[in-house]
């Protein structure tokens, strides 16, 4: 083969590339932008008022109080870097994560870094897999203990799940 002819070949292999690439990409969901709609329905269901949503923090709390009760919902980071600064925002605070349907007493980083990574391997090979949501939830001492963690983890938090193949 000619050099002129392997440089046109390889070209074209890689102009094909790139368009398989272009159509991965404008398939990929984007980040989940909801602004909170998830947290907001989660407190509602708890009988509690949401508050004005500022989302200048770190993390953005989505507030929701009953009484003498506030509950603050925050998306946090899955490979876990908000730590730090959701523990000193929530001194005084009962402290929960919300993963995968279920509540943890802190963070598990090395689950929600596997399957962040995992997500956003399987879409960069073109699967549909939706972005990955870990939540901070701090509930002050005067809710009751059950309010957050005491019932099913509800499907507002959950991450959407694919319907069944038939």
């Amino acid at each position: 083969m000619r050099p002129a002819d392997a440089s046109l070949v390889l070209g074209l292999l890689l102009c094909v590339t790139l368009a398989g690439k272009a159509a991965t990409l404008a398939r990929t969901p984007g980040a989940a932008a909801d602004d909170g709609m998830a947290a907001v329905a989660f407190l509602k269901t708890r009988g509690l008022v949401i508050q004005p949503f500022d989302p200048t923090g770190a993390p953005a709390w989505v507030v929701g109080t009953r009484d003498e009760c506030t509950v603050r919902i925050g998306e946090v980071a899955p490979e876990g870097w908000s730590r730090a600064i959701v523990a000193q925002q929530t001194v005084g605070e009962r402290l929960l994560y919300a993963f995968d349907g279920r509540f943890y007493n802190q963070q598990p980083v090395t689950r929600t870094w596997t399957e962040n990574y995992r997500r956003r391997l399987a879409r960069y090979l073109g699967f549909d897999m939706p972005t990955l949501r870990v939540f901070a939830i701090a509930a002050a001492p005067a809710c009751p203990a059950d309010l957050v963690a005491g019932t099913p983890f509800e499907p507002a938090l959950r991450p959407p799940l694919a319907p069944p193949k038939r």
